[in-house]
């Protein structure tokens, strides 16, 4: 799911994000011809799990921010000016790495594919496992009850999934719990 530059960046500043004691979720690189690219780094706690899911505040994303800028200058994977933007997951976590699949099992996600998958490229539903082995998610879709196999080479693009009810509960605890 990652571009060669994203691949090439996330190499260079994993063991730096972890050093931080964060999680690296996600690299992306955006070209715009009419302005400057944008390179966004998207970290959270290590201990953020789907159960308990945790931010990053903003001295730990200038923390990252720092050192990425750091390797990349020593580094220079990236030839043209670009914009450093560095945040935490929000409520849509984006699924990137294969292993984030897996530890997020049980969770919804909206996934978008390269590739259709029963004439299909857009999916909404419920994980219930990661293969490792054939490298392919097992899905649930969320309309029609129906298991899908999902390669992950297909995949173009997966993020958590709340419906608004979700959303308005977990709000609602929120302000209960102050």
């Amino acid at each position: 799911m990652l571009l060669p530059i994203e691949q090439k960046v996330w190499d260079l500043i994993a063991q730096g994000v972890e050093d931080l004691d964060l999680r690296l979720v996600r690299v992306k690189y955006m070209t715009n011809p009419k302005q400057r690219s944008t390179l966004q780094i998207m970290v959270e706690p290590t201990e953020s799990t789907n159960e308990n899911r945790l931010s990053v505040n903003v001295n730990e994303c200038a923390s990252v921010s720092r050192m990425t800028a750091a390797i990349l200058d020593v580094e220079d994977p990236i030839s043209d000016a670009f914009n450093l933007e560095v945040s935490s997951t929000g409520l849509n976590r984006p699924l990137v790495a294969q292993q984030d699949f897996e530890a997020y099992k049980g969770a919804k996600i909206k996934l978008e594919l390269n590739t259709p998958v029963e004439a299909q490229k857009r999916f909404t539903g419920t994980i219930t496992s990661f293969d490792f082995d054939t490298e392919e998610l097992d899905f649930v879709e969320l309309e029609t009850g129906k298991e899908v196999k999902i390669p992950y080479d297909y995949m173009k693009k997966a993020n958590l999934y709340y419906t608004q009810q979700e959303i308005d509960a977990l709000f609602k605890e929120d302000k209960e719990d102050k």
